[in-house]
């Protein structure tokens, strides 16, 4: 589950993870996956893509093309 995934990192990173509490850290989740709203593409040259596309509030574009990119 993603509570275990969590408890885990916080273990293997308890010294920090204690530093941001005594921070009073505000938490946030995000999702793991999303989708792809309105993905349109198109080839501007044999090695140039250009993507469109929108993503749900949150969501950020950086992420979505570092996946893309390690695909």
């Amino acid at each position: 589950t993603i509570a275990d995934l969590e408890q885990r990192i916080v273990q293997q990173y308890s010294l920090l993870a204690r530093g941001l509490e005594q921070q009073s850290l505000s938490q946030d989740r995000r999702a793991i996956r999303l989708m792809l709203n309105d993905l349109q593409h198109s080839w501007q040259s044999p090695q140039q893509l250009r993507l469109r596309f929108s993503l749900p509030a949150g969501a950020f574009a950086t992420a979505v093309l570092k996946e893309i990119m390690c695909y």
